[in-house]
């Protein structure tokens, strides 16, 4: 599955999504919302956040690239890998955030 960014805002308002799912879907809305160019999926995200740190987008790898970052030339980029940290503070092992994606997508797809 695929999911589209407005199908994504549709279902954060499911009553059959548990709302933890519902907080990383808001967490991953405003990081979109922050990236400086139109994101159509959360996949399509995800790949651009790769290219961004030149690696799989994971907790270590996006709070190094953040720790590097240069804030006057990727001020909206980094901002927006800052709300993403927030979504592995949801999960207890390290997961990468194609494994969330494709986590979050997958209980959509069975309700």
């Amino acid at each position: 599955m695929n999911l589209t960014i407005n199908d994504i805002e549709d279902w954060q308002e499911s009553e059959k999504l548990s709302d933890d799912i519902k907080k990383i879907i808001n967490i991953l809305l405003a990081a979109i919302n922050d990236w400086p160019k139109p994101i159509a999926t959360l996949a399509e995200y995800e790949i651009e956040i790769s290219k961004l740190i030149g690696s799989e987008a994971d907790k270590i790898n996006i709070k190094e690239y953040i720790s590097k970052a240069d804030y006057s030339l990727n001020a909206w980029e980094t901002e927006s890998l800052f709300q993403i940290l927030e979504v592995f503070t949801h999960y207890e092992n390290e997961k990468t955030l194609k494994q969330i994606i494709e986590e979050i997508e997958n209980k959509i797809e069975i309700l």
